[in-house]
Formats: structure tokens, C-alpha cells, sequence
């Protein structure tokens, strides 16, 4: 995810917190976390890394070449990723360019099933959010991957909490399915829990 989490704690940054839940997190034997890699079980593949926004979305709402940026920049500094972040120095390019190589490597083995924090702009931008400047802190332009991925393959984000789940068909006859937001905040939407089993996944 985006958070940073264990903030009453002696970690002071942000890498030393993954570093820790890695080390703890292997110690389970059956818990993986995906940071850029791939990891088989059953024969299915499940690839993933946190990804990051890339300012496509600013964009579509502001397509002028030069100034956009800076402002959709400078306002990241009061968002909640950035406030609650001490990590590659809160430098966005810097991260983009590390979530980015990760989702390339993982991409490139071809899993079953991708799992990302933040959203590929192909599974669609709601229409109550299509005109929120705060869209395109949630959003990257994922095309290059689709382009990629096989068919029957499924990949699931999360972030902005809202349920869907669509089956895109490509033009070559593959079918990629797409999840988004399985659970969200319990307090958000009741009718969450009896979305469940769309998110199930056999194998």
C-alpha cells in the first residue's frame, strides 16, 4: 500500500519499516510480500509490486505542457502519501522510476495474477472522480503493460476504495481481468462483504 505504517514506533524512515515487515514477514513461511517480484504457488503466479502515479491524469484535466506539473507537485507535498512518507527522499520522480522498474521486471515473467496499489488508468477513472484534481495521485498509465500481459490473466489494485470489477477483451482476443477494491475500510459500504465472490479466484 501507500501508508506508512507503525508511525509510534523507533522507525523514523520508511525503508527500514519495509525492511522490517520483510524480515518478520518471511518468518511466516506462507506470507509473501510483493515488492517487485513474483512468487509461485500451485502453479499460479502472483507478481506485484506498489506501482506509483505518473501524472497522466493531470494531464487530461490540464493538458497545457508547462506549469501543470509543478502545481500537482507542489500540492503532493500536503498529500497523505508524501506527509506520512520518509522514503527515497519524497522525491515523486525517484519513486515513480523505482515502482516503475519493479512493475517492468515483474511484468516480464509473466504472472497469472498482478496486484498493484495504485491503479492503471485501462480500468477506468469513475465519473465522480473524473474531474478531481486528486484522481491523478491515484492513477498511471498502465497501457504498455496490458499490451503485455497474457490472456486469462487477472490483475487486482486497490487505493481509492471503490468496488469494481470489469473483464477487458483486447482486440487480439485476449481477456484480462480486473479487480479493484475487494474490501476497503469496513466502515465505508456495507455491500462490500457481499461482493466477496467476485474476487474469489480458483486454482
Amino acid at each position: 500500500g501507500n501508508q506508512s505504517y507503525f508511525r509510534n514506533n523507533p522507525f523514523t524512515e520508511t525503508q527500514a519499516k519495509l525492511d522490517f515487515l520483510k524480515t518478520e514477514v518471511s518468518k511466516l513461511g506462507n506470507v509473501s510480500i510483493l515488492d517487485g517480484n513474483v512468487e509461485e504457488f500451485e502453479g499460479v503466479k502472483f507478481g506485484g509490486t506498489m506501482a506509483f502515479n505518473d501524472w497522466t491524469w493531470a494531464f487530461y484535466l490540464e493538458p497545457e505542457p508547462d506549469g501543470n506539473i509543478h502545481k500537482f507537485l507542489f500540492d503532493w507535498h500536503y498529500w497523505f502519501d508524501y506527509v506520512n512518507w520518509n522514503y527515497m527522499k519524497n522525491n515523486h520522480a525517484a519513486i515513480l522510476k523505482s515502482e516503475m522498474q519493479k512493475l517492468d521486471k515483474v511484468i516480464s515473467q509473466r504472472p497469472d495474477i498482478i496486484m498493484t496499489h495504485y491503479i492503471p488508468l485501462f480500468f477506468g477513472v469513475e465519473q465522480e472522480y473524473y474531474y478531481s484534481d486528486a484522481t491523478t495521485y491515484f492513477y498511471f498509465n498502465g497501457q504498455k503493460y496490458l499490451d503485455q500481459l497474457k490472456n486469462e490473466s487477472t490483475w487486482l489494485a486497490g487505493h481509492t476504495h471503490s468496488v469494481r470489477t470489469k473483464d477487458l477483451v483486447q482486440g487480439d482476443g485476449r481477456t484480462i481481468h480486473l479487480r479493484l477494491n475487494p474490501v476497503g475500510y469496513p466502515d465505508e459500504d456495507s455491500g462490500n462483504a457481499e461482493r466477496m465472490d467476485e474476487f474469489l479466484i480458483k486454482l
